[in-house]
């Protein structure tokens, strides 16, 4: 079994979703894994060039040049790696009621026809069956009851894992956190032991005795 680490903490240390990606890892055993950090090494944006040659290649079948091979080797390189990983935890805060651009980014590399996902008489297939994903995300204000309309961070991670074939999504939110800071250190407490309860659930694993308290 493989792990997929996406996270974006530009806040490093302080990051309060550090502390729940932190959690996860934890109860982790030592297990083949890969870490992609979209804060220090953010994908490139999907310019002119590069959705001119991903048309040419995924849609168009066409051989491309070195040079437009070269445009599209980071969202592939991004691809391999989901397409290796049976387990994916991706950490990231909300921003402004949606995904910071680096996650968003992300996806637009590896969402890529003929590779994560196909399409046969206007019926959509993913092709990452069988891979499960767990999101760990916090929020500056509450995104229930009236605003629940407001979040579309975590129902767009979800689809976008959905539509690439993705068996099994869970969810840890923490938001509220600015909003009601008396309460925000209960809650991360508890957020962290459900992080930790999906990591063994799936591992079956026993806590590590190091905790990994690095990133960005």
């Amino acid at each position: 079994m493989s792990l997929l680490v996406l996270k974006y903490l530009p806040r490093g240390p302080r990051s309060r979703t550090l502390r729940l990606l932190d959690a996860f890892l934890e109860a982790v055993p030592p297990t083949p894994e890969e870490t992609v950090d979209l804060a220090a090494d953010p994908p490139r944006v999907l310019d002119t060039a590069i959705v001119r040659a991903y048309m040419e290649r995924n849609y168009a079948g066409a051989d491309l040049s070195p040079e437009d091979s070269a445009l599209l080797r980071e969202a592939d390189r991004f691809t391999e790696q989901l397409q290796m990983a049976d387990t994916v935890v991706l950490a990231t805060p909300m921003y402004n009621f949606s995904l910071p651009a680096a996650v968003k980014g992300w996806f637009d590399a590896v969402m890529q026809k003929g590779k994560t996902w196909t399409a046969k008489n206007g019926v959509y297939r993913g092709l990452l069956e069988g891979k499960r994903a767990a999101i760990l995300m916090t929020a500056a204000r509450p995104y229930d009851g009236p605003l629940t309309d407001w979040d579309h961070a975590l129902p767009l991670v979800r689809h976008c894992f959905e539509f690439m074939g993705f068996r099994e999504i869970r969810t840890v939110r923490v938001d509220g956190l600015a909003t009601s800071p008396e309460r925000a250190e209960e809650r991360l407490r508890a957020a962290e032991g459900e992080c930790r309860k999906i990591a063994r659930e799936w591992f079956e694993a026993v806590p590590r005795q190091e905790v990994r308290s690095g990133g960005a």
